[in-house]
Parts: structure tokens; sequence; C-alpha cells
């Protein structure tokens, strides 16, 4: 009878999704009817739900005490500014890695999205000026050091593959009265990444406390290792034949990824060296320099630029640079999906 009265009561948690399918990744959690913070704040990034990021946030944004961020990839934070627009006053956290690459993004974000809301018959989700402002309150935190943007709240970033400076984060809620709780979230996941190394078990102090797990499942049931395979047997099928090969990439990774396979297959012969291999895209170029020089990657795999490699300008077309010149032609460029990048 007296551990029935000495046990201590779970702390009541409400986590709702913004959009529980794919891109405008957005978790609200409140903690015990007083604290509420937001994990991501993504845009909608399919081509027919873009209309969704001029909708209303279905929260108040002024009642939101902290966000955090898991990785940069806009379908998880091309709305923070949207976020700061609408009277969030709070701080943001993310990992070092994290801040540099939306430095970049979001800044390159704002013609976008102009030129996006003078198609749509739309106002401007944000300018400039709502950029500057999440970026004055975007904190930057170490991984696996602890801290606590809210009393209450422990939180601690732990490495993620899935993209540099992506993280697992880790919130610990410990409030008097109730048991001590984890709460999980993972963000898009993965367990490999050829820039950087990480270790995917998370410590006991994590797994042996009472935790509840958030997690994006985009590709649970697919097996990665088959892509790189097939990946090099269609550039070499498609050489054969073709004097142009266009390969569509996200700006952000698959680019830096498609990069260095082809410079591996340089390595070991599967590719030509003569073959001539493109880059075309400002935020593709500017991503690629920002991974050479500015993040944190295995100093082995920072030159992973291929032989005869050509940065396009914006002076430039693939077009023009394609005809000026002979022999066999690798282009790679934005978009992901060929239609919106």
């Amino acid at each position: 009878m007296a551990n029935r009265k000495n046990k201590r009561k779970n702390i009541p948690i409400k986590i709702s999704a913004k959009n529980p399918g794919v891109s405008g990744s957005c978790t609200v959690v409140t903690i015990n009817d007083e604290i509420t913070f937001v994990v991501d704040c993504g845009s909608y990034t399919d081509p027919g739900s873009i209309f969704k990021n001029y909708e209303p946030f279905d929260f108040d944004p002024k009642n939101i005490d902290f966000a955090l961020i898991t990785h940069a990839h806009g379908d998880h934070t091309g709305q923070l500014p949207s976020l700061y627009k609408r009277g969030f006053e709070g701080n943001t956290y993310s990992t070092v890695d994290t801040k540099k690459i939306l430095t970049l993004s979001l800044r390159g974000n704002v013609d976008i999205l102009r030129k996006e809301a003078e198609e749509l018959g739309e106002t401007v989700l944000y300018d400039s000026n709502d950029v500057n402002e999440t970026l004055k309150n975007l904190k930057t935190c170490k991984f696996e050091e602890s801290f606590t943007p809210y009393p209450g709240i422990e939180v601690t970033f732990y490495k993620n593959a899935h993209l540099i400076g992506a993280a697992i984060i880790v919130v610990k809620v410990s409030l008097k009265g109730y048991e001590d709780t984890n709460i999980v979230f993972t963000g898009d996941y993965k367990e490999e990444n050829i820039f950087f190394d990480v270790n995917n078990k998370l410590p006991d102090s994590v797994t042996k406390l009472p935790t509840i797990i958030v997690t994006e499942a985009t590709y649970g049931n697919k097996d990665s290792g088959e892509i790189i395979p097939v990946f090099e047997t269609d550039i070499q099928t498609q050489l054969k034949c073709a004097k142009l090969i266009v390969i569509f990439a996200f700006s952000l990774e698959r680019t830096q990824t498609v990069i260095y396979r082809l410079k591996k297959m340089q390595e070991v012969g599967s590719l030509d060296e003569n073959v001539k291999i493109f880059l075309d895209g400002k935020q593709a170029q500017q991503f690629t320099d920002l991974y050479r020089y500015s993040l944190d990657i295995r100093p082995e795999a920072k030159n992973f630029l291929p032989e005869n490699f050509t940065k396009i300008s914006k002076y430039e077309t693939r077009d023009g640079i394609i005809t000026a010149n002979k022999g066999k032609y690798i282009c790679i460029t934005p978009s992901g999906m060929a239609d919106h990048g």
C-alpha cells in the first residue's frame, strides 16, 4: 500500500502533428497544460499542397515557449520565419551545422517565395526581416551537451545520419510530483552517412527512463543499400548510348552525395575522367561550397569534387555549354522532383 501512495504519476503530455504525412513537418507538444513547444516547422513542398503554406497554423504561435529543429531540410524548417512573423517570440534551438545551413537556405528562400506568391496570387509568406528575426533567435547547441530551454525541460541532441547537423532530439521532462519522462524525436532517420560518422546507440540514461518516441518513417520499408549499385550501373549504361545525362537532385545533401559518388566511380575506373561533370543551380553550388569549407564532415571527405567538374555560372546555360563542348557530359541540377526544388 505504501508503494502505491509513493508512486509518482505520469506527466500529462499532448503531442499533435501539423501534418502527419510527408512535408510540412511540425509537431506541437504540450506538457501538463503549462509548457508548449514545437519540434520543426516545415513547408509543404509537394506542388499539390504548396497552398497549405499560406493557411494559418492550427495553433497560436504566441503560445509557443520554444522551438527545436531536428534538421535543416525545408520540409522541416521552411516555415520557421512564418512562425516568428505570426507572433512567436521565443528561442529556436538547433545544432551548429544546422544553423549554418539555415542561414543560407532561409535567405535563399526569400526570392523563391516572392515569385511563388505572385504565381499563386498570395501575399508573400515572409521576407528578409522575418528571416533575420529567425536567425537572431536561433541558438546553437553541441551534440550530447544538454541544455535547459525552459524550467523542467532538459534537451540533448544526438547525431542522426540523415543530414549533416541532423539530430535525434531527446527531451527529458522533470516536473515536481511526476515521474521523469523522455520524449525522443527522430525527424527523418538514417543510420549511415558518407560525410560523417554516427554512433546510433542512445545512452542508458535515455533508454532506462519511460520514453515516448515520435518518429518519421518516409522510407521505413526501403533498403537503401540497393541504391548505390543501381545508380552506378545506370550511369555506365546511359553513357554508352547518350551524350548527356541529366541528374535531378535536391540542392542539399543529395547533390553533394551524387558528386561524391561520381568521384568514387572515377577513382575505381568505372567512370571515365574525360566525362565532363557540370553542377547547375545557385543554391546547389552554395551548399557544395558549404560542405567543403564550413561544415563538420570527415576531413578525408571534404575533397569530394571529381575530375572535370565545373559549376555553371549564372551567365551560362546548360544548352550553351554542351553545344560549345565535345564529348560526353553529366549535368547535376535542381530540383529533386524535376518540378519543384
